[in-house]
């Protein structure tokens, strides 16, 4: 379902271990069979992410290259002559932002290692466009003395388990990047200076989102001490790698600078109260704005700071839906009234700005929405909707230009993301790049978000998929659950695990129970203070008796699945509510959960994970086990709480779509 306006405003190695004694696992049943398999959906991507830079002259894209690691590059929009700045197998490059129109950051992570053989941080390093300049301005884990620079290269050892092996990049060679020598990398020429006792710590990190428009320096934050909710702000300079810490009055939560690169305002904790402090531009005097305090919930937020010193604010001031205010610190007034909200979702928006003005509001409700000030955006976003009818098709602004060629992100439940330039004079698409591009969306399930009342009056939402081309009588399901406590309502947007779930034709519901972000605080808090509360199941078999009276679900055949909190949930509602469910799934359940279930149950784990230690979710294993013999268990080793391994990833879905098979299929 698209929405143009708002409601209320118009990894490489694999080790799979299976059961009791963990013996390895055989060729799996599915490898000759022709049914859907999951590697088709949990396959790499191809182009991650797209950012324009401030002056709309270049594109920075995030690609997968041939060795399969995430490598950064720089496409220039008048020549389209690209630039590689990163390319590693191991270390992908994330997290990418432009300081400048020349200059970008960006860290890296190795995204498809299980979390157990992950030892380092992400990082931090700088870039001019055109791959000169290079510096690493925080540490990955332990810092490396260089010895020598010279025409040779560069020498000097890491120290023995100092950092990953074949971490770095192509522009890259620096300290810290786990070459076993320095001189080991594949390419050193950008490197220009190296002083390793300048390197930030390792939890240092970028006060996010850039708004600086200056050319040398970020703001950055770390733990201060032991008080993790308390930071240190630091300003960095980016061509010196030299910081220097940043006075703000009292034990700061989150900062804020202007679109000058200012630090402008902050909120300080002052015993159990949360104040907003200001910096007056004059004065460049702290002082309290006593009208302009967060509120209880952590979802208050400033969101950006015009020149004229008016706030734009993410808050509920009173009510129970979040919206967008703006605050005038001269004059100490809010808006007269939300500048976006919506009746039935939070609306926790991304101020768009264009040459210093404000020209819109991006958000997301059920869909991501794209509310325009300026005409001439209003216009384009028409032109562009008519062009690409059934996505959403969302405008990169450049902040500093008024660019011909624009940066087009289009998505839908069918469709991975297209990168696109629109050029505005010629009124024509071209294509960039796309996260999936195997993915056919004509072969894809849609979704639709839909609602009923609970048994005690809340109104649930409920995302709905169905098996693409399926007959409209009632078809096994599935209730896939959220990951986490309070997760955020769902968007949208194309998910590998519900269409391929739907591919193995099975319908597909996801509740957004009571708990769930982003639907108002009576949703949220409407969980009460425990995790697995009878609320909680009980939105769940509600769920299905809802889905079995609509028509949707086949009520002899309905299984819960999730990871999690989602997996402790779906344990917890089958042993309250047996008659409901045929069996369930659970990734990283956690050990205080029922153990006396009789419906058939697959539980797997990763080895390495800190959140529920193997052996604590062991014997949850054997307790089930002891009175279920029907229930299969798995261990994949090194995974953490999440499945990173994409080979592990696909092994896992295949073995649970199988499970469900055998469960779920026959009456």
């Amino acid at each position: 379902m698209k929405h143009s306006t708002v409601d209320a405003m118009g990894l490489r190695r694999r080790t799979v271990l299976f059961g009791a004694a963990l013996p390895w696992v055989s060729a799996p049943a599915w490898a000759a069979s022709d049914v859907p398999d999951a590697g088709k959906f949990f396959r790499d991507e191809e182009t991650l992410s797209a950012h324009l830079s401030p002056d709309g002259k270049r594109v920075a894209l995030r690609t997968v290259a041939k060795h399969r690691g995430v490598m950064l590059s720089v496409l220039d929009l008048a020549s389209m002559k690209p630039t590689i700045l990163h390319s590693q197998e191991i270390a992908d490059a994330c997290n990418v932002e432009w300081t400048s129109p020349q200059r970008l950051i960006f860290s890296v992570e190795e995204r498809r290692l299980p979390q157990g053989q992950v030892d380092s941080g992400p990082g931090l390093y700088t870039i001019q466009a055109d791959g000169t300049a290079f510096r690493q301005l925080v540490e990955r884990q332990e810092i490396v003395k260089v010895e020598k620079i010279d025409g040779g290269g560069i020498s000097g050892a890491v120290p023995t388990g100092a950092a990953p092996k074949g971490a770095g990049g192509a522009a890259m060679g620096q300290e810290g990047m786990g070459f076993k020598q320095i001189a080991d990398a594949p390419n050193v020429k950008n490197l220009r200076e190296v002083e390793s006792d300048r390197l930030q710590t390792w939890n240092t990190f970028v006060l996010s989102p850039i708004e600086s428009a200056t050319q040398d320096s970020i703001v950055m934050w770390r733990p201060k001490g032991t008080k993790s909710a308390v930071v240190e702000l630091l300003e960095m300079n980016l061509r010196t790698g030299r910081a220097r810490s940043l006075d703000v009055p009292g034990e700061v939560v989150t900062a804020h600078a202007d679109a000058a690169g200012n630090l402008r305002a902050a909120v300080v904790r002052d015993g159990n109260k949360m104040l907003t402090t200001w910096r007056d531009p004059a004065t460049n005097q702290w002082r309290t704005l006593a009208d302009c305090a967060p509120e209880a919930e952590a979802d208050w937020g400033i969101k950006h700071i015009d020149p004229r010193g008016t706030l734009y604010v993410s808050a509920r001031r009173g009510q129970d839906k979040l919206a967008l205010w703006s605050y005038d610190v001269n004059a100490a007034r809010w808006s007269a009234a939300p500048l976006a909200q919506s009746t039935q979702f939070d609306v926790d928006a991304q101020v768009l700005v264009s040459q210093n003005k404000v020209v819109g509001f991006r958000f997301t409700i059920d869909a991501e929405v794209t509310q325009w000030l300026d005409p001439d955006f209003r216009q384009l976003q028409q032109q562009l909707d008519q062009l690409l009818p059934r996505t959403v098709n969302r405008v990169a602004v450049a902040s500093q230009g008024n660019p011909q060629q624009l940066l087009v992100e289009a998505f839908s439940d069918t469709q991975p993301t297209v990168y696109l330039l629109y050029n505005r004079e010629t009124r024509k698409l071209a294509r960039l790049g796309s996260l999936r591009p195997d993915i056919a969306s004509k072969e894809m399930a849609s979704m639709d978000v839909q609602r009923f009342a609970a048994r005690d009056g809340l109104e649930i939402p409920v995302w709905v998929t169905r098996p693409k081309g399926a007959a409209t009588t009632p078809l096994p399901t599935v209730l896939w659950l959220p990951d986490a406590l309070h997760a955020h309502s769902e968007q949208w947007a194309w998910d590998a695990v519900l269409q391929f779930l739907a591919a193995r034709g099975f319908a597909v519901l996801r509740p957004e129970l009571r708990g769930t972000r982003g639907l108002g605080l009576r949703h949220l808090h409407a969980a009460g203070s425990g995790p697995f509360g009878t609320g909680t199941s009980n939105d769940i078999a509600d769920t299905v008796q809802w889905a079995i009276a609509q028509g949707i679900a086949d009520p002899k055949r309905i299984a819960l699945g999730g990871s999690g909190f989602g997996a402790a949930a779906a344990l917890t509602a089958m042993a309250r509510h047996p008659q409901l469910f045929r069996c369930a799934v659970a990734w990283s359940v956690s050990s205080d959960q029922p153990a006396a279930l009789r419906q058939p149950v697959l539980l797997a784990h990763g080895d390495r994970n800190d959140a529920v230690p193997l052996q604590q979710a062991d014997a949850f294993r054997k307790a089930v086990q002891s009175g279920n013999p029907a229930s299969e268990w798995m261990v994949y080793k090194s995974e953490g709480k999440n499945l990173r391994d994409p080979a592990n990833k696909t092994d896992f879905y295949n073995r649970a779509a199988q499970f469900l098979d055998k469960h779920l299929q026959a009456p």
